[in-house]
């Protein structure tokens, strides 16, 4: 299972939205990519508050909203 993280970005002064996308294939990986956006959570506690393996969280940082997102996506095989 292959999981994405979203982080939706606006700023409140303007009406400029960003959307970012990163993909990861486990919970110790997303936790650590989390904490650059200042969330503190441990990989069994992102697993334990996942319902049905989504996660949502809304973050401000230096003006901003970052609304970030961990859901599964299907793995692509070949």
């Amino acid at each position: 299972m292959n999981y994405r993280l979203r982080a939706v970005t606006s700023k409140s002064e303007s009406n400029e939205v960003s959307i970012r996308e990163y993909q990861y294939s486990t919970f110790p990986d997303i936790a650590e990519a989390l904490r650059g956006y200042g969330v503190s959570l441990g990989a069994d506690q992102l697993d334990a508050q996942a319902s049905g393996g989504k996660w949502q969280t809304m973050v401000e940082r230096g003006g901003s909203r970052i609304q970030l997102t961990v859901f599964p996506v299907a793995s692509s095989r070949r």
